[in-house]
């Protein structure tokens, strides 16, 4: 299982440029956390909620069609 810090790695090296700087490398970085964060704190809240295997499923799925339409907005240049 890979890190967060080793996901991070993958990600600064496909998606940053070369060029760029300290400032949007951190601020970078601080989001790719925070997003990781969020996940896991939504993992707990479903683990915390007690829900079924079926409702537990359903919130991921939402969740994962949630980021299926962002990533939609990006290719249409809209996010």
């Amino acid at each position: 299982m890979r890190t967060i810090a080793e996901q991070w790695a993958d990600f600064e090296r496909l998606v940053l440029p070369r060029t760029a700087g300290a400032v949007q490398r951190q601020e970078t970085r601080r989001a790719f956390y925070a997003g990781a964060q969020a996940a896991l704190t939504v993992s707990v809240e479903i683990a915390d909620a007690d829900l079924s295997d079926e409702a537990g499923a359903a919130v991921l799925e939402g969740l994962h069609d949630e980021c299926q339409r962002f990533a939609g907005e990006i290719a249409a240049g809209r996010a």
